[in-house]
């Protein structure tokens, strides 16, 4: 890197997700011995443990710095026993990063209250979004045929627990019988057979698309009336972005966290309560008969820029090496990374 920091890229995990990730300690901790580098950045929670699993495990120490991409304790809670099991192990982990990086203010927050009394400098670094790059993707052609009905509503995301899929079939089918419209689910996931009888029994077969997976989900969402978002739990929320960028109008639940810090308190969006159908469908509708100006919407994603994010990033990577003792000229721009605790 020109700043002098080297920072360990990850070449054996990027191909791996979820819980086949720790199977590339092995492959990381020769990595870290053979190329040394001054810092290792690492995000989600699989990530996060095999790389502080790999760095007590090597020679070479370099710093850690882990990025918090979910509410953590939102994320424990939901795996159940596992997750109560789960958690001193992730405290300990945490605590042995040299920076943490959390994506959203209430990561942050939850993060101290979930480590307290000992935090390591924790930085606040929003996701970015280019919003041009978006709309660039947009204007194609959509990979698959949309409902002539009007308006319509479009969702996105893994077809998973998480999402909470089933109250937002269950507010649409409310939804439907106060006004005509259509909805397309964009994401696959385990959940998608049980969705699809879900949808059929609550009679939407003929108005809800399972869209699947897209690699330009951004050509469908550009064409909806209205962007629905009914996750229990986010870190951020990233297709919230990627809608704003789009200029979409927005119903989103207040889940912990993202979406209010995104939407900024409902001032770019309209929040409700998760898991609560009567509240979406009512706010669905509301958003639908009195739309937002798009243009503030995609002022909004303006504000989350690359390289905004870069320098939060870089400060967070500096303090990681300058507390492992690293001497390079990066250590010294440090001074212009605030952490945010």
């Amino acid at each position: 890197m020109a700043l002098g920091v080297r920072a360990a890229a990850w070449p054996w995990i990027a191909r791996r997700r979820g819980l086949w990730v720790p199977l590339a300690l092995p492959a990381l901790v020769g990595y870290l011995e053979r190329e040394r580098p001054d810092v290792l950045l690492a995000s989600s929670l699989p990530a996060n443990l095999t790389a502080i699993a790999a760095v007590a495990c090597s020679r070479h120490r370099p710093g850690v710095v882990l990025t918090l991409n979910l509410h953590t304790s939102a994320r424990l809670a939901a795996l159940g026993l596992p997750g109560r099991l789960l958690g001193p192990l992730v405290r300990s982990a945490w605590r042995r990063a040299d920076a943490l990086v959390a994506i959203s203010a209430g990561v942050a927050e939850d993060a101290r209250s979930f480590l307290a009394p000992r935090v390591p400098p924790l930085y606040t670094v929003f996701n970015p979004i280019d919003g041009a790059a978006v709309r660039a993707r947009a204007a194609a052609e959509p990979a698959v045929p949309l409902p002539e009905r009007r308006p319509l509503v479009v969702a996105c995301g893994k077809l998973e627990a998480q999402k909470d899929f089933p109250t937002l079939l269950r507010a649409f089918a409310d939804l439907r019988r106060v006004m005509p419209a259509s909805l397309v689910i964009l994401g696959e996931g385990s959940q998608r057979r049980r969705l699809e009888r879900l949808a059929a029994e609550l009679g939407l077969a003929e108005d809800v698309r399972f869209a699947g997976w897209l690699d330009n989900p951004f050509a469908v969402m550009a064409r909806a009336d209205l962007f629905v978002h009914a996750s229990r739990f986010e870190g951020l929320s990233n297709v919230l972005l990627e809608a704003l960028a789009l200029g979409l109008p927005i119903v989103a639940t207040d889940c912990p966290s993202g979406p209010r810090e995104l939407l900024d308190h409902g001032r770019f969006g309209l929040l409700v309560p998760p898991r609560d159908a009567q509240a979406l469908a009512e706010g669905m509708r509301t958003v639908l008969l009195h739309p937002p100006d798009r243009q503030a919407l995609r002022r909004r994603a303006e504000e989350f820029t690359v390289e905004r994010a870069a320098a939060g990033y870089l400060a967070a990577i500096v303090r990681a090496a300058g507390r492992r003792g690293a001497t390079n000229r990066a250590v010294l721009l440090g001074r212009r990374g605030v952490p945010s605790g």
